[in-house]
């Protein structure tokens, strides 16, 4: 996945802005979630995400 219009890889990015990117995923899985698009399931270590349906 590229993350920047420069199509820059997740592991270029300074550490702040690759958190603001997990923060910014999670928000947006989170309310896909809320809205029942979602289903999420929370393992020992992560968390998985499927669609609903």
């Amino acid at each position: 996945m590229r993350w920047t219009r420069r199509r820059r890889q997740f592991d270029e990015l300074p550490p702040e802005h690759q958190l603001s990117a997990v923060m910014e995923i999670s928000a947006h899985l989170y309310v896909l979630t809320l809205h029942g698009r979602l289903n999420r399931t929370d393992g020992t270590t992560t968390r998985h995400y499927a669609l609903s349906g």
